[in-house]
């Protein structure tokens, strides 16, 4: 399910708020009052929670298999699974809309969106931007070929900065959608598995 936690005392969070869903969840976002959220049995869960000690379900769409990732853009959740990539409309949280679904090579992880472009990892396939300008008909804009387990995704600025479990952190120059392209690497000591950026400085989490 879904905790809430207050945060006015950072050295004790407190729980204020739960939400119980069909099943686990793998991942979630939240804009202005909503939280996004899916998990295999649970799919898409929409919740209110403008009232944080009293989470409410606004909407949600059956079950999914393979659930990797999710990422929110406007009125559009993008949502990866073991063999896709799924857009769907979320402007009426209690009529959610499936756009359109994207088959992708290896099988799709992480995902990040940043206006026109989706930017996602695939295992033993690599780095790919996809075109979404039109919800109802993506495409690959272009591809950056990557072996091992691609499990971590941040994209700042001209660069996507990735996470591999196998061969390490990378940086990739984004500046043209359709030619993604190596701009630097570093090899983990273990296996790295989520990255985050801020600033200059890149925090990789590293098994």
């Amino acid at each position: 399910g879904i905790h809430i936690l207050s945060l006015s005392n950072p050295s004790n969070p407190m729980l204020i708020g739960m939400y119980y869903t069909p099943g686990s969840i793998i991942c979630a976002a939240v804009k202005e009052n909503y939280l996004y959220a899916v998990g295999d049995l649970s799919g898409l869960q929409i919740v209110d929670i403008s009232n944080p000690s009293r989470p409410q379900l606004a909407g949600s769409m059956g079950r999914m298999r393979g659930v990797h990732g999710l990422a929110m853009s406007g009125d559009y959740v993008y949502i990866t699974d073991r063999w896709s990539l799924s857009i769907f409309n979320v402007s009426e949280p209690a009529r959610i809309k499936r756009m359109k679904t994207l088959a992708l090579p290896g099988v799709p992880r992480a995902i990040v969106v940043r206006g026109n472009y989706a930017y996602l990892t695939s295992d033993h396939s690599g780095f790919h931007v996809i075109d979404i300008s039109s919800p109802t008909a993506p495409s690959i804009a272009g591809s950056y070929g990557m072996e091992g387990f691609a499990y971590g995704l941040d994209v700042e600025g001209d660069y996507a900065y990735i996470a591999n479990s196998d061969t390490g952190f990378h940086i990739v120059d984004i500046r043209t959608p359709s030619s993604p392209k190596p701009a630097g690497s570093f090899k983990t000591p273990g296996l790295a598995s989520a990255v985050a950026v801020r600033d200059k400085y890149a925090y990789l989490a590293d098994g």
